[in-house]
């Protein structure tokens, strides 16, 4: 059975994605504190939450994790 993250898309932070947070306590950037739903569960939230806010369901199968790191470029 495939799993799937919801996506907030309403965040004006960029490029950076906010997942459901698992317990349904917020949202989070980190994939690993991410909840992980059904078809069925990730559907019906997004049809409940019409109008606000955006949800969009990836499969778990297709999401990657990437990591970064800022330099001062004053360090350099």
């Amino acid at each position: 059975m495939e799993l799937y993250y919801l996506e907030n898309r309403t965040s004006p932070n960029g490029n950076i994605a906010y997942f459901w947070r698992k317990g349904g306590r917020g949202y989070t950037a980190k994939i690993d504190e991410a909840e992980l739903f059904t078809s069925e569960d990730a559907d019906l939230i997004i049809r409940s939450a019409e109008g606000s806010p955006k949800f969009v369901k990836h499969e778990k199968s297709k999401v990657h994790r990437v990591s970064f790191q800022a330099v001062n470029i004053d360090d350099l």
